[in-house]
């Protein structure tokens, strides 16, 4: 029988429910579409019901091939999602060396008419029984990067290794013929030049990405070897490798141990359902995850020992193809290989090796090489120890969860914070809405605002804190005003809003809309001046989504009455204003203090009365602050004002 010149259908009778993913064993649908595009000049190699079952049947092997499309994705979500695809053929009318003439963009225009082929072809298709985005996909709230009741698996294959737009997933977001709606679509082959068999490599790399948003975890510049053959995102291998323990956790596939305080011993299975999770205090985003792999199971042929530990540091702030192999704060891998012998030959072009995995006896404290340090060089404080190879499939180790630091406070509540100073926002995107506890809302300085950098708040937490943990979390929206993430920063506190201590805290963040931190000693304050001196991209644009900061209330003593009279009863007048101003409601034992939005001391008057009236027409106009100071130097209150 041909198969060249007309279109071929295996029909999946299954359903397209949408429901939420258990941890393990919801056997969730996922019905697709794959269609084997061949060329006049490169005709199909793999017979439909070959590729069938290369795609769809539980129990297909063949030399090189040692589970089904269908079988990975089923064992690698921990049974919770069965992927099945409707194959088709189609005939491309060039040959394949023309569309590997064309720019990417060009050549995926042959997959939608690819699409249209089986719409016109195959009237009596049933479009509507693939599976579809929804709003409630576990893989869709977090990121809305899928259109909703688009199809969810999109998949091309090619006869030829060349073709345009091949070995990558791209988002199109087309609409077709028949209303079906295209967000992602995924093209791969089946063999390259230098492959003398057929695997599934490419086909299920990509299904990572567009069925299950999992990263790449290959050095894209080629200067590292990323995570190696120890994940399907990173290389390919003789079977079809694991995704590994982060994809495990943050997709919710399998269980998850998350050891409380104290010591704890934990069993796990080889390639099994469980993995272990030590997450950062500061950050979520930030966490430790082990896994046992053994290397006669399917997938692990080169995992580099019989039986042992493989351990993983995550950090999802880090939004980079892997590049970053310095191993240092700001240059590290989202994904990386924790690795036994301190050699990380990874980070330097090495392969997988005895050294990189735990076995009996090993240790991993803050105090080996490597550490379980955090990235910001922070000591975690965790250990792993005490590892025994129970039987051939079963390791046994001691973790050791260590009391969180007394410091780590609690968040300030921001009830009775204020805006004092903000550099000029757009109008409905003000200071406030940096503090407001709404991610959806945020503080944003335009583009072609040309307010000169840095782009400041200056706010009053209404009272004194102690404070040591700083908390950014940029603008993520996905519509105009765009983001202006910020990079390089400064964070400065005062008692008074006039004094100033020197810039504490860190000094870059990451591009990303995860919430980051910044630690520093404890200093106590009232004011917090936040200044950001560029954004990624290196516009005029600033975003501020929210801030927030841990610490403690300072206990007041000896507060006098007159004090609080005094807080409660000055008033500025009028404001804003162009010439002068009326400070009412003094008293003659105090100081008041007038500063700029900067911090820096304008005026000073001792014993000014019961009112004051200052002369504005040598003050520039901005925003200044008032300070009544107790004549010892203690603050009472601020007020600001604004001089046109």
């Amino acid at each position: 029988m041909l198969y060249k010149n007309f279109l071929f259908t295996c029909l999946v009778l299954i359903t397209s429910s949408q429901v939420l993913s258990a941890q393990t064993d919801a056997n969730i649908p996922i019905r697709g579409i794959c269609i084997y595009i061949d060329y006049p000049d490169a005709p199909s190699t793999v017979s439909p019901q070959r590729l069938d079952s290369l795609m769809n049947d539980l129990s297909y092997q063949e030399p090189f091939v040692n589970r089904s499309f269908r079988k990975y994705w089923l064992q690698e979500t921990r049974r919770n999602f069965d992927v099945q695809h409707d194959i088709f053929y189609f005939t491309a009318p060039e040959p394949a060396s023309y569309y590997a003439s064309v720019p990417w963009y060009e050549g995926i225009e042959l997959w939608r008419d690819a699409l249209e082929a089986v719409i016109t072809n195959t009237p009596s298709y049933d479009w509507t029984s693939l599976s579809t985005w929804t709003a409630a996909d576990p893989f869709n709230p977090e990121h809305p990067n899928h259109s909703i009741n688009a199809i969810k698996s999109v998949i091309i294959l090619s006869s030829d290794y060349e073709p345009a737009g091949l070995g990558a997933t791209h988002q199109p977001d087309w609409t077709l013929s028949n209303g079906s709606v295209i967000s992602k679509i995924q093209g791969s082959a089946l063999q390259s030049p230098w492959e003398n068999t057929l695997n599934l490599f490419v086909i299920c790399h990509e299904s990572g990405h567009a069925l299950f948003g999992i990263p790449d975890t290959y050095d894209y510049d080629g200067s590292s070897s990323g995570t190696a053959k120890y994940s399907i995102m990173s290389a390919q291998g003789p079977d079809l490798e694991p995704v590994g323990a982060p994809f495990l956790y943050q997709n919710h596939w399998g269980y998850t141990i998350e050891p409380s305080l104290g010591t704890h011993t934990i069993t796990l299975k080889a390639d099994g359902d469980s993995v272990v999770i030590f997450k950062n205090i500061h950050d979520p985003n930030e966490f430790i995850s082990i896994e046992a792999r053994k290397n006669s199971t399917t997938g692990n042929s080169l995992f580099p020992v019989p039986l042992g530990l493989l351990i993983w540091h995550t950090d999802k702030k880090v939004h980079t193809g892997n590049s970053l192999e310095d191993r240092t704060q700001f240059a590290h891998y989202q994904n990386s290989i924790v690795q036994k012998d301190g050699l990380f030959e990874l980070e330097s072009g090495g392969s997988v090796n005895a050294g990189d995995i735990y076995v009996e006896g090993d240790l991993l404290s803050d105090n080996t090489t490597p550490s379980v340090h955090w990235w910001s060089g922070e000591a975690s404080g965790i250990q792993v120890k005490e590892i025994q190879l129970i039987d051939s499939v079963t390791i046994q180790f001691k973790v050791v969860i260590p009391d969180v630091h007394t410091d780590h406070f609690e968040y300030i509540p921001k009830e009775n914070w204020s805006i004092i100073a903000e550099t000029q926002p757009l109008a409905g995107f003000e200071g406030t809405k940096a503090f407001d506890g709404d991610l959806t809302t945020y503080y944003h300085v335009p583009y072609g605002s040309n307010q000169p950098r840095p782009h400041e708040l200056l706010i009053d937490l209404g009272t004194e804190y102690e404070i040591n943990e700083f908390y950014y979390t940029a603008n993520d929206n996905f519509s105009p005003p765009w983001e202006g993430r910020i990079k390089d920063f400064e964070l400065s506190f005062s008692a008074d809003s006039i004094n100033w201590e020197s810039p504490i805290g860190e000094s870059e963040f990451f591009f990303t809309e995860y919430t980051q931190y910044a630690l520093f000693p404890k200093t106590i304050a009232r004011y917090i001046r936040f200044s950001a001196f560029n954004t990624y991209g290196d516009d005029d644009r600033t975003s501020i989504a929210e801030i927030d900061l841990r610490g403690k209330l300072v206990e007041i003593s000896n507060v006098f009455e007159p004090e609080q009279t005094i807080a409660n009863s000055i008033k500025i007048s009028p404001n804003p204003t162009s010439e002068s101003i009326v400070i009412g409601g003094l008293s003659n034992d105090i100081v008041l203090r007038v500063s700029n939005a900067n911090g820096l001391l304008v005026s000073e008057i001792e014993n000014p009365g019961e009112s004051f009236t200052i002369n504005l027409n040598h003050y520039p106009p901005g925003t200044y602050i008032v300070s009544a100071l107790e004549k010892g130097g203690k603050l009472i209150t601020s007020k600001k004002f604004v001089k046109n």
